[in-house]
C-alpha cells in the first residue's frame, strides 16, 4: 500500500490500522447484517481495540472533541490527562455536560472532561 500524495510505502502499523478498518466494515455488513456501517464513535473504538490486540500492544485512549452540528472529531493531540500542550480542551458550552466515555477495553466508564 502506498500514500496517496506522494506514493511512499506505508508503515506497517499504517496498513494494519487499515486493514482493521475494513474489517469492521466487513464484519457490521456480514456477520450483523447492517445495511451501511456509519463511522461512528464506537466504529473507532472497535477498530483500536482490534488494531492494538493484534499488535500486542496497550490500548490508548481515543480522546473526542465534540464540533458543531453535534458531530465529534478524535482530538489527537490530548494526552491521557484529556490536555493538550499542556492546555484543557474540554468542551465548552451545551457540550460542558459531558463528562466521560466508556472504554471498550475495561468495560469501565473513563473520566474524560475534569
Amino acid at each position: 500500500m502506498r500514500t496517496a500524495i506522494h506514493k511512499h510505502v506505508t508503515s506497517f502499523g499504517t496498513l494494519l490500522s487499515k486493514l482493521c478498518h475494513e474489517f469492521c466494515h466487513h464484519l457490521d455488513r456480514e456477520r450483523f447484517g447492517f445495511p451501511h456501517t456509519p463511522h461512528t464513535r464506537g466504529f473507532y473504538e472497535r477498530t483500536a481495540a482490534l488494531y492494538h490486540r493484534a499488535r500486542g500492544t496497550p490500548p490508548k485512549l481515543l480522546f473526542w472533541r465534540p464540533q458543531p452540528g453535534g458531530t465529534w472529531v478524535i482530538d489527537w493531540a490530548a494526552d491521557e490527562s484529556g490536555r493538550v500542550n499542556g492546555l484543557f480542551c474540554g468542551p465548552s458550552g451545551p457540550e460542558a455536560q459531558y463528562s466521560g466515555r466508556h472504554s471498550v477495553y475495561t468495560g469501565e466508564r473513563m473520566e474524560r472532561w475534569q
